[in-house]
């Protein structure tokens, strides 16, 4: 969810105070002058100032879901009116065709950022209750019974699960949705499910989360953007480099054609067709390397996303 006027609390007040630029000293008496010290700081000043905002855990207990995105557009403004996944539920968004999705592991970067210890199993409860309410926390619980083979008492990746279903998978799934049965545009749904071979330095040491198996939140860019690993010391494999033309020449026919199709002349394969969602069959391609391939219905059965839908993700406000 994005932020409103109420959830921002005291976060820019400390980033400000943070870049030196102290809200209550300039902004009632000299907006002006509060602007343009803001845009006398430099790039590190800016990065510097919010990473230790981020750590500042007490300011957003009101509010905790926020933990896991802190920046965000502010709802409620000529930019955002609703949240976004209520335009799409509400059909108020402009009638184009649109490419979206998830990759395997959305939720554990967000998880292992908000809770950077451990989180023990008498603590999972108080946690889904305050970001999803105690309700909903309970019908949870009955979905997602507690894993037998925990032994560190460390529950981040149990709630990385949920956290990757019911904040990403299913209401990505459920706002495609929305819109096709609307009848108003075409929807290409994706999976990107590939681990990276690179994905220890890709990450490095304060991401471990996202190391092995792991397919965290944006790894399908690098593959998209086909970037250079060089100075990252890495190499993509033969099949990497082949599932990274196979994005580009998706998005490519895409941006050209408005679907992606077959990906055209500079797909490695075109064999592979990436056919439009359906609200009947749900439609959308699996990204990994060697098994690039079409398939349906996936989110009604790995992710639980009948369940989800009935809560009608009510946190997000």
């Amino acid at each position: 969810p994005l932020r409103d006027t109420t959830t921002w609390g005291a976060l820019p007040k400390s980033f400000f105070d943070k870049v030196g630029c102290a809200y209550d000293a300039f902004a009632s008496n000299d907006p002006q002058k509060f602007w343009q010290c803001l845009r006398d700081r430099n790039v590190s000043q800016i990065l510097s100032a919010q990473a230790l905002c981020e750590q500042e855990v007490t300011i957003e207990l009101d509010h905790e879901m926020d933990l896991f995105m802190p920046w965000t557009p502010t709802v409620g403004t000529d930019v955002f009116s609703e949240q976004p996944i209520r335009a799409f539920q509400n059909n108020n968004l402009r009638r184009v065709p649109f490419v979206i999705g998830t990759v395997a592991n959305e939720g554990t970067l967000f998880i292992y950022e908000a809770y950077p210890k451990p989180v023990g199993k008498e603590k999972v409860m108080e946690i889904l209750a305050v970001l999803l309410g105690v309700e909903n926390a309970v019908k949870i619980k009955e979905q997602y019974p507690f894993p037998s083979d925990i032994d560190d008492d460390d529950y981040r990746a149990y709630l990385s699960e949920i956290a990757t279903d019911g904040l990403f998978k299913c209401a990505t799934r459920n706002a495609t949705a929305a819109q096709v049965a609307q009848g108003n545009t075409a929807a290409y749904l994706y999976h990107f499910n590939h681990a990276s071979s690179f994905n220890a330095k890709e990450w490095n040491v304060n991401y471990t989360c996202c190391w092995n198996e792991s397919v965290c939140h944006g790894e399908e860019l690098v593959y998209a953007f086909h970037v250079d690993l060089q100075p990252i010391n890495a190499t993509y494999t033969e099949a990497e480099n082949e599932l990274a033309l196979m994005l580009q020449a998706f998005w490519t026919q895409f941006a050209k054609r408005g679907e992606p199709g077959n990906g055209g002349a500079i797909s490695p394969n075109q064999s592979v067709v990436w056919t439009p969602f359906t609200v009947n069959e749900q439609q959308s391609i699996q990204f990994q390397t060697n098994q690039i391939q079409m398939q349906s219905l996936v989110d009604v059965h790995n992710s639980k996303c009948d369940f989800w839908d009935t809560l009608n993700y009510d946190w997000i406000k």
